[in-house]
């Protein structure tokens, strides 16, 4: 959740501050990241306020997809972080026999950064999520959920799912992370919902911790063969499960809505035969496996294989004239957004003092130049250093110690995969535990 920086105003002489005026404009949108399994490469959206679709090109130019065919076979797994760092699986398949592949990293360009970044205790699903500087895997063979080290690739340890699950849950993809909390529906019989603390600490290699059942969804019976595969929540706290019929190789689709205690609100249902098995059928997103939210919009984006990506209302209502079309017969599947900013100039100077902070806090340097998403296509560096402020690259965050003062550039040279184009941005900044004069909240991750 992006902060209120209107309620914090208020908060200013609890909390970190930052002198009023410091930000550099930015401008940010929703980002949509799809895999296409079978054709080997990822798209990449631009989200307008409307809601619509737009894709953006990637490094081949202009009309090719973000990530194009020839890095990475069969994509599975997707999951952005706060930095705009994209993870993607590659799942490799003997005679249907899933094997693990490596994790790359990308950058939101699409410049591959490491093409073994992570290496998964087991498997790799299409949804996994990231949190803090942590990838979690949820392992479907083993029941349980398994955390990653973004930065270093290492294992941090795993926590065992529910009790409950140990029958039910196998093969489980439907993932989603909100906050600090994640929530999971199984793949068989009940469509049970479970969910957790994402903190670190509750994951080690003893597997001592676990989930915790939240709700039975019940599902609505009307396929042989049901299979949860993707979950997300609104603003209101209400859930959306993707369902389909996993012995009709997942052809038939259904999307459900549920409120926050698990009731049953509405449904939408695609049969994949030109017509609906119930008065509440519609056409448009058969083969349907991954689901996000956009805060912003107050859409759903649903990845399907009759359309690469069909958009709903809340209502499941569907937007069609937002759809986008499938004409290659791919396989989209892993789904996921990020709220990406560029900056608003050219070339931009911030001179700013953070105030009043915990020794040890630590801030996200998006935040710190006014930026309210992942500010991902410049390299930061750092260009005068002092010990009272550690610079970490790879989170891309400042860790402020005391009394002291740096220097930190990041340029955007833009081109082909980018959305922000050339941009320069040079950070001066200064931090004093105490308080030093009318401030406001810098921003944290929240």
């Amino acid at each position: 959740m992006r902060p209120n920086y209107l309620l914090l105003v208020l908060v200013s002489l609890l909390i970190a501050q930052l002198p009023l005026g410091a930000q550099a404009p930015c401008e940010c949108r929703d980002k949509i990241y799809l895999n296409d399994e079978d054709r080997d490469l990822v798209h990449k959206f631009d989200v307008a306020a409307s809601g619509m679709l737009t894709e953006v090109s990637g490094q081949g130019g202009p009309g090719s997809p973000w990530l194009a065919p020839g890095i990475i076979t069969a994509p599975h797994g997707l999951a952005i972080d706060e930095s705009g760092n994209v993870f993607i699986g590659q799942l490799n398949s003997v005679q249907n026999a899933q094997v693990v592949g490596p994790v790359f990293e990308l950058r939101c360009d699409g410049t591959v950064v490491e093409t073994d970044a992570i290496a998964p205790f087991e498997d790799f699903n299409f949804n996994v999520g990231s949190r803090n500087g942590v990838l979690y895997n949820p392992d479907p063979a083993n029941n349980r959920l398994e955390a990653f080290d973004e930065c270093t690739g290492q294992p941090i340890g795993f926590i065992n799912l529910a009790p409950e699950l140990a029958n039910d849950f196998n093969l489980s993809w439907g993932f989603t992370i909100e906050e600090d909390t994640w929530y999971m529906v199984e793949r068989a019989r009940t469509g049970a919902v479970y969910t957790g603390s994402l903190d670190p600490a509750l994951f080690n290699f003893a597997g001592t911790n676990s989930g915790s059942f939240l709700f039975n969804t019940g599902l609505t019976g009307n396929f042989a063969a049901l299979a949860g595969m993707g979950i997300t929540r609104d603003s209101d706290g209400n859930f959306f499960l993707v369902v389909n019929d996993l012995g009709g190789n997942g052809s038939q689709a259904e999307i459900i809505k549920y409120d926050a205690s698990g009731n049953l609100i509405t449904n939408v249902i695609d049969d994949n035969n030109g017509g609906a098995i119930a008065a509440n059928g519609v056409p448009g997103f058969w083969g349907a496996r991954g689901i996000v939210y956009s805060e912003n919009t107050d859409l759903l984006y649903v990845s399907a294989f009759e359309n690469c990506v069909a958009v709903f209302d809340t209502d499941l209502n569907q937007i069609s004239e937002f759809n986008i079309g499938n004409p290659t017969a791919g396989k989209p599947k892993g789904i996921g957004i990020a709220f990406e900013c560029c900056p608003g100039n050219a070339v931009t100077t911030i001179d700013t003092t953070v105030c009043l902070f915990e020794i040890g806090q630590e801030f996200d340097l998006g935040g710190l130049i006014g930026c309210d998403g992942a500010f991902c296509e410049g390299d930061w560096e750092e260009l005068t250093a002092s010990e009272a402020i550690d610079f970490d690259p790879c989170r891309e965050t400042l860790t402020l110690n005391g009394d002291g003062c740096a220097t930190l550039r990041s340029e955007s040279l833009g081109g082909a995969g980018t959305t922000c184009g050339p941009a320069v941005v040079l950070l001066n900044i200064c931090s004093t535990p105490v308080a030093c004069g009318d401030f406001f909240w810098s921003g944290e991750d929240d």
